[in-house]
């Protein structure tokens, strides 16, 4: 078996649209889980975004500016999915 992305986690301030943007890109996917839940005392929203073999985890509390994807700032500049 050939190795893939079961799942990427990320932290959004805005999840519902990060939530919009992924079921527009990829309309064969859908919301598999999603639950309120205490992160070290903090309230988060997450949710599991995909299909039966890989997902986005999408987690709310993001705070800040995404860097420019175009500096050498640490993070995820992207993943690449195939369908």
């Amino acid at each position: 078996m050939n190795g893939y992305v079961e799942h990427i986690n990320i932290q959004v301030s805005q999840p519902e649209k990060t939530i919009h943007f992924l079921l527009t890109a990829l309309p064969e996917w859908t919301i598999r889980e999603g639950k309120l839940d205490d992160w070290f005392g903090q309230p988060m929203h997450w949710y599991h975004i995909g299909d039966q073999e890989s997902y986005v985890a999408i987690c709310s509390g993001g705070k800040g500016q995404v860097p420019d994807w175009q500096k050498s700032a640490s993070g995820i500049k992207h993943v690449g999915y195939r369908s």
